[in-house]
């Protein structure tokens, strides 16, 4: 029997809630992110993701179960205080327009793809912007001239995301939130697979990652848990052997790997930035390399 407070007590309804019409209605809303109505509330984008933010937030699992009988007008209220309580900060498109902007601020050289290849080093450094521009400072023409050549790279084809959206979810869940048996490991895939069809601009993508929440928490009830350990390998290392082998592996084919491979040699000189890029693991690779060079 678990002890009090052990995670692996955790029970489904905790952390797998069934949603009530105004909240999907409410996160509806808040994909689309623009003004709407709910039950008669009129609300923006940004209020809308605030409560979606709120609902599935850790701390408030024990309190969802109330937040699913809540009228619309509620809801918003809850958006007076606990977004700073709880540490949310929800940005509106106008703050994102405003990131874009101090990039080009602080980079005003960098045009098209050579923006892609600037944002894609500010997600890959631990110190985001700052990292960036330490090292852009340290030789200004260097890394010019790094970023005009990795933003000649072109032609990737198109990668199938949701051929490894179970995988992505296991390995985050392993990586950052550590649970230490399969059942608990189990929940929070389930909530981190919700959290991916959440922020799925795509009706495509919404629909598969759905067919996998059903088919997992199906096997939840059964008392079935995910036991899949994922091999902590780096996206070099797989290109490296595709290159090597001529074939196809875990979802890099030859074209993807000698472009992983290319970019990993123009770090050469810059050892700091080459560690970092080879400490990046195969999910994480494939979605930086579909997002900034398909």
């Amino acid at each position: 029997m678990c002890a009090k407070g052990d995670g692996c007590c955790t029970t489904m309804n905790e952390s797998v809630n069934e949603e009530s019409k105004t909240i999907k209605s409410i996160q509806n809303l808040a994909d689309k992110n623009k003004y709407g109505t709910v039950s008669g509330t009129r609300m923006n984008g940004k209020t809308a993701r605030e409560i979606i933010a709120i609902y599935n937030h850790p701390k408030m699992k024990s309190f969802r179960g109330k937040m699913d009988k809540m009228k619309s007008q509620e809801l918003m209220d809850l958006t007076i205080r606990l977004p700073r309580m709880l540490g949310i900060k929800v940005e509106s498109v106008n703050e994102k327009v405003d990131k874009i902007g101090r990039i080009k601020k602080e980079f005003p050289w960098a045009k098209g793809k050579m923006m892609n290849v600037i944002q894609m080093a500010i997600e890959m450094d631990a110190d985001g912007l700052a990292g960036v521009m330490k090292n852009y400072k340290k030789n200004p023409s260097a890394y010019k001239q790094f970023v005009r050549d990795m933003s000649k790279m072109r032609g990737l084809p198109s990668l199938e995301e949701m051929k490894d959206a179970m995988k992505n979810a296991i390995h985050q869940v392993k990586t950052f939130d550590k649970p230490s048996n399969a059942k608990l490991m189990t929940i929070k895939v389930i909530n981190k697979l919700k959290q991916k069809r959440n922020s799925s601009k795509s009706a495509s993508n919404k629909k598969e990652l759905q067919k996998m929440i059903d088919k997992v928490e199906g096997d939840y009830k059964k008392g079935k848990y995910i036991k899949e350990s994922v091999n902590e390998v780096s996206g070099v290392e797989v290109a490296k052997k595709v290159l090597k082998n001529k074939q196809h592996e875990k979802g890099i084919d030859l074209q993807t790997a000698n472009l992983i491979v290319t970019i990993d040699k123009a770090y050469n000189k810059n050892p700091r930035l080459q560690k970092k890029f080879r400490a990046i693991q195969l999910p994480k690779m494939k979605q930086l390399i579909l997002k900034y060079f398909k």
